[in-house]
């Protein structure tokens, strides 16, 4: 899944605070080796300021050339980029890369406060997964290409009933699917073509230990976007100015861990406390969640005796994840 919706959002606060319209710009298809796959997207100011990559810089200064006219029209286009030739004919610029996207571009307007850019904000805040509907072609007159909305939220009010319904039943139908994808529907004789991509939070990385060696976790989480909490039992250890990259720092003992995170929404979890009893005692917190990833620091050994001082079932359970 190639969606980045949350380095998009991170940056959205800044440029909504400027009151220029933006360009939005999807990859909506790919053949062969490409920096990044359909679902991808930037965000680019009428200054050629973008934040988001979908070619690793290779025709980025070409794709914002061509956003002027999205900018000075409103009306959303599509653009290809065929790198797959050895010359690269079409551009000359020889770059090589051996495959081809297909990029939508569409303005998202100041007046109508960046739609759909708040609702996806707000959507990963929650967290909460979602899919994203964006018309990119359309022979309906009613349904104009850049029409957008998240599957649960509020659709436009002057769009066609029936397609919203039927968007949003397919939309509801491949959100567990993690790649994007397009759908071409009917409406009367009219043929209507949706990029349906999904809304996902970024992974939650609950750390319980925040000893000197936390700090490099955190640094490469936080670089790649995850979503961390640090938790730690020693109240001069769990401070928030040590941990800058991490979105809460929290003191508690293990009893206490369920009331003070949302163990529900955590889909990864690190245990290194550094102290054998106290790495017991928050793991026994942890034994039923369902984490896709449990880490235990220290020898294989050590996680072994950790994992004997559960009930049997929910060793097994620790054992498929640790």
């Amino acid at each position: 899944m190639s969606t980045n919706f949350p380095a998009i959002v991170a940056e959205f606060p800044a440029l909504r605070a400027s009151g220029h319209d933006l360009v939005l710009a999807t990859i909506i298809e790919t053949q062969g080796s490409t920096y990044q796959k359909a679902g991808a997207r930037m965000l680019i100011t009428d200054e050629g300021y973008y934040c988001g990559l979908l070619g690793g810089g290779c025709f980025e200064p070409d794709l914002i050339e061509r956003t002027r006219e999205v900018f000075e029209t409103g009306v959303a286009q599509t653009v290809h980029y065929d790198m797959r030739g050895p010359e690269d004919a079409i551009w000359g610029l020889g770059l090589g890369c051996e495959g081809a996207v297909e990029i939508f571009l569409q303005r998202l307007c100041a007046r109508d406060d960046y739609h759909p850019l708040p609702a996806i904000q707000a959507c990963l805040e929650a967290p909460r997964r979602d899919m994203l509907v964006t018309v990119i072609q359309s022979d309906d007159d009613a349904i104009t290409p850049g029409t957008i909305f998240l599957a649960g939220g509020d659709p436009p009010a002057h769009i066609d009933r029936e397609f919203v319904e039927e968007s949003v039943a397919t939309a509801l139908a491949l959100r567990e699917e993690p790649e994007s994808r397009t759908v071409q529907h009917m409406v009367g004789e009219n043929s209507v073509t949706v990029f349906y991509s999904p809304v996902t939070p970024p992974p939650h990385l609950l750390i319980i230990g925040a000893g000197p060696d936390a700090l490099p976790i955190v640094r490469v989480a936080a670089a790649i976007g995850w979503h961390i909490t640090i938790v730690d039992h020693r109240e001069g250890m769990a401070r928030p100015d040590r941990f800058p990259g991490a979105a809460r720092v929290v003191a508690t003992a293990p009893e206490g861990l369920r009331e003070a995170v949302a163990l529900d929404h955590v889909d990864a979890a690190i245990l290194m406390t550094h102290r054998f009893e106290t790495d017991a005692q928050f793991l026994k917190q942890l034994a039923d969640c369902d984490l896709c990833y449990l880490g235990l620091l220290g020898p294989a050994l050590r996680r072994q005796r950790l994992i004997e001082g559960l009930p049997p079932e929910v060793a097994r359970e620790i054992s498929a994840h640790a």
